[in-house]
């Protein structure tokens, strides 16, 4: 989970000292902001493969491992990651619910 975190934080890191867009307040309803993200990570990417060495310029703002230079995805996810996903995400939900369920007893609903 730490890892994972870390590697979001630094592809966001990357993003918004990149793209200032992310910096600012919203000037957009939430169905555009929906799409900002996403668009900068392909422009991102685009940017990494046309321009390889630009990203170099970043490295003193962030701490990059070696050989992973910020890259949001490459393809669709695996099937060991989807079910990785899934099961986290339902472990997640159960323990909220079983959470909600207890709050909702001690109340009295």
């Amino acid at each position: 989970h730490s890892s994972a975190q870390n590697v979001i934080e630094r592809i966001f890191g990357v993003l918004k000292h990149r793209f200032l867009i992310l910096t600012h307040p919203p000037e957009y309803n939430m169905e555009i902001q929906a799409h900002i993200p996403p668009a900068l990570a392909a422009t991102h990417n685009f940017i990494c493969d046309h321009d390889a060495e630009e990203i170099f310029e970043f490295d003193d703002l962030i701490n990059l491992q070696p050989g992973v230079y910020g890259v949001l995805g490459n393809g669709p996810a695996q099937q060991a990651e989807v079910q990785h996903a899934t099961l986290k995400r339902d472990k997640i939900a159960s323990a909220m619910w079983t959470s909600y369920q207890a709050i909702t007893r001690g109340l009295g609903l």
